[in-house]
């Protein structure tokens, strides 16, 4: 019977501690990302998105604006380096398909992705009319402040 009852205890102090944890926060700005001076005029703009890890579920919420064309795409990827583009993503988010607007979505990370979100390594691109491989880009870091 003890056996039974400090293996309740135990359960009950996990399933405590798992309901207790607090949520991450992440934060990443947005900037236009020239390859070269002819598509210097074509990544225009600025953005900020500020993610909120829960267990592992992933949420972001931010804007952009100042695009010099519509936002058509935002994508979720990870960087082998950070700060260094890639074009391998795993997930997809919501844009407002204009000049300016909000960028939101949810995802659920695997543990490889949350490692790399927690290393600095995962990042979104912003593809525009114009700028169809990014035009914004930002890497995640934790957050310096609460909103």
């Amino acid at each position: 019977m003890p056996h039974r009852y400090a293996r309740g205890v135990a359960l009950a102090l996990l399933l405590l501690s798992g309901s207790s944890a607090s949520a991450a926060t992440f934060e990443t700005d947005l900037d236009p990302v020239s390859y070269d001076n002819s598509t210097r005029t074509v990544v225009e703009g600025e953005g900020n998105i500020r993610a909120t890890l829960n267990g592992n579920t992933l949420t972001l919420n931010g804007s952009f604006d100042g695009l010099s064309s519509d936002a058509v795409m935002a994508h979720l990827g990870i960087a082998t380096v950070k700060g260094v583009p890639a074009d391998m993503f795993f997930t997809d988010l919501s844009v407002t398909r204009a000049a300016a607007g909000a960028i939101t979505g949810s995802v659920t990370l695997s543990p490889a992705q949350a490692r790399a979100l927690n290393a600095g390594a995962l990042f979104v691109r912003l593809d525009t009319v114009k700028g169809t491989a990014g035009s914004l880009w930002g890497w995640f870091e934790p957050a310096r402040s609460t909103p």
